[in-house]
């Protein structure tokens, strides 16, 4: 009786050939489909002034460390996005006497993003600039936001929506392309008044 034998060379060799066609195969079709993106654009930087109208406060705090205890009204100073706390008070002459008042601001800061990158190494835009305000005022503050230039619009409240007003609290929304902005404010009792 006679048997077949199979040498184990041919098989391992012909499945190495085989191994070797596939992956040829893969590396073709992976550099055909391969496209270089170019780099994300940077995040726009964020910036916040305070001011007020009619009546300078006499006591502030702006809630955020980047804005020094003294500062200049109306200068811009650089705020990175976040949630802040601001509180502000002073007193007014309204034609018969001195009014006391407080207010308490919750508002939001923002960076906006770069554009992505697109393919064939094009480098995406950087985010804009955005430039925030908050006027101080003896009847509630007023919010700017400016996400390209430093002028602020006349009118303090365009473009944003009254989204609820108790009369001891007032909440306003403003949505950007790419953000939602709710600036909150409540009126408080206050608190350093100075002695007249």
């Amino acid at each position: 009786m006679k048997t077949t034998s199979y040498s184990s060379a041919s098989p391992t060799s012909a499945r190495i050939s085989m191994i070797l066609f596939v992956v040829m195969i893969l590396m073709g079709f992976g550099s055909t489909s391969c496209e270089y993106y170019g780099r994300d654009g940077r995040p726009g930087k964020s910036y916040l002034a305070i001011d007020y109208r009619q009546s300078e406060p006499y006591y502030i705090e702006a809630g955020t460390k980047y804005i020094p205890e003294v500062f200049y009204w109306g200068e811009f100073y650089r705020v990175p996005a976040g949630f802040y706390l601001l509180y502000y008070e002073g007193e007014y002459y309204n034609g018969r006497s001195w009014v006391d008042y407080a207010w308490e601001v919750e508002y939001e800061i923002w960076e906006n993003p770069g554009e992505y990158g697109s393919p064939y190494g094009v480098d995406g835009f950087d985010g804009a600039d955005a430039y925030f305000t908050i006027e101080c005022a003896p009847n509630g503050p007023y919010v700017y936001v400016d996400e390209y230039y430093k002028a602020a619009k006349e009118d303090g409240s365009e473009g944003f929506e009254l989204v609820s007003n108790t009369g001891e609290e007032i909440k306003i929304r403003k949505t950007s392309n790419e953000f939602t902005l709710e600036v909150t404010y409540r009126s408080k009792q206050p608190q350093y008044t100075p002695a007249r």
